[in-house]
């Protein structure tokens, strides 16, 4: 119920009693009721004079004159001592003050170094502070640009220690399939189809296009379900469906899906089915697939699929990471990373930043170069295309290169190229052309 001035109610009757209690959000609200009803739905009794049940009224009791002194003491403390904001622009006190705030935020509660990704986050939230009071006019300009601290680097890269290969992939899953199979297609998603687990979640029977039998076909996401904690989100649950990451609302993306997806997610739906409302993972009883679930049978598949020094490193620890295999095996299958950033929804820059110490298997190639290049002489050798009469790839002696030039070989991941087409003296017949 809605009171306008007290804005959205909560009551309930104990024994013959009215209790209520007033929230400014109605989703605060419903996450109160929830409580409530889940109490009642445990059996366990309620206080006749609070309304409240067993469980609240012990929270509420555990609560020590200590306690209640420590952060009595502690709210004074900040009452008292809390800095002017404007005091963070006084030429005297800003950089002292400013590297004192960044250092702080900069260490763990022990004291300690705190991991680069949340000395990020809390930086960002500092600064952002700080830019409400510009707003407010309170200070000229953010203080923090007037200062030279530097934060601890971000690790980016994906560690290639992580990633499994498709044989240890598919022991997995197969694992998972001997223990809970009605799962295995969720983590199938997230290897064949590069899917955040979020996105996997909330995948349903109408996002499958067409599951042939034979053949590839497409998946075309639109949503993604990531934990984000019940205080965060607006119905005060853990989850919140949202549209996908780095995409506008209702903006789909579709992902082409290889035949060893296609039959999981085709045995799956006749073998599971779909929760009520499409969803093809849900929970024990019809809700969210949670973390907690997929896991835990994640680490026992590790323990049945994987030797005792595997389960022991960092390989497919997570199952976040059968995304980085599957992203790291098509970069290193050949296809352009353009494609394979529009598949698995990243940025360019950020596909290649994050993966490039994964990417594999061509080594030879530019030790091959480097090779050439350190041979004595000016360049006197060059490659032939495969496939010419006279060319088997090897390096030949072109003899006396006409006008000073010589044809180059720059060859990247699966193809070859030519960048300039010259007149090989010694055997005749142009041995290089302009193009693939």
């Amino acid at each position: 119920m809605k009171n306008r001035k007290r804005g959205h109610g909560v009551r309930w009757t104990v024994a013959g009693k009215e209790s209520s209690k007033w929230f400014t959000e109605r989703a605060l609200a419903d996450n109160y009721r929830s409580k409530l009803m889940q109490a009642a739905r445990k059996g366990e009794g309620f206080d006749t004079d609070t309304g409240l049940p067993e469980s609240m009224v012990r929270a509420q009791l555990s609560v020590t004159w200590y306690d209640l002194a420590c952060r009595f003491v502690d709210l004074k403390w900040l009452q008292d001592n809390s800095l002017r904001v404007v005091t963070l622009n006084e030429k005297e006190q800003r950089s002292q003050l400013i590297r004192s705030a960044l250092d702080t935020i900069a260490l763990k509660m022990d004291g300690t170094p705190a991991a680069a990704k949340t000395v990020a986050r809390k930086r960002a939230i500092f600064y952002g502070a700080l830019n409400y009071a510009v707003e407010l006019d309170i200070l000229p300009a953010n203080p923090i640009d007037r200062v030279a601290w530097k934060a601890p680097a971000i690790a980016e890269e994906v560690n290639r220690n992580v990633v499994a290969r498709p044989r240890q992939v598919r022991a997995l899953l197969a694992a998972i399939e001997d223990k809970r199979p009605e799962i295995t297609a969720f983590y199938g998603c997230l290897y064949y189809a590069y899917m955040r687990p979020g996105e996997a979640k909330v995948l349903r029977k109408g996002d499958c296009i067409d599951l042939p039998e034979e053949g590839w076909r497409q998946l075309l996401l639109s949503g993604n379900s990531p934990r984000v904690g019940s205080e965060w989100t607006d119905t005060g649950t853990s989850h919140e469906e949202r549209q996908l990451k780095h995409r506008a609302k209702k903006i789909a993306r579709p992902v082409p899906i290889p035949p060893e997806l296609v039959r999981l997610l085709r045995r799956h739906l006749a073998e599971h089915g779909t929760a009520p409302d499409g969803r093809l993972f849900s929970g024990g009883r019809g809700g969210p697939l949670s973390e907690s679930v997929y896991g835990r049978v994640w680490q026992l598949a590790r323990g049945m699929a994987l030797t005792p020094t595997q389960v022991a490193s960092p390989l497919a620890g997570r199952p976040y990471d059968l995304r980085h295999s599957g992203v790291t095996l098509a970069l290193n299958a050949g296809v352009p990373a353009p494609e394979v950033a529009r598949r698995a929804g990243h940025g360019v820059d950020v596909l290649l930043r994050v993966y490039a110490g994964c990417i594999d298997g061509h080594e030879h190639m530019w030790n091959g170069r480097i090779e050439d290049a350190l041979k004595d002489g000016d360049w006197l050798g060059v490659r032939c295309p495969p496939g010419r009469p006279e060319g088997t790839g090897e390096v030949i002696d072109t003899g006396e290169l006409r006008g000073g030039v010589l044809a180059v070989l720059c060859q990247m991941a699966q193809w070859q190229r030519w960048c300039l087409g010259v007149r090989c003296s010694g055997w005749g017949p142009r041995c290089a052309v302009l193009g693939p």
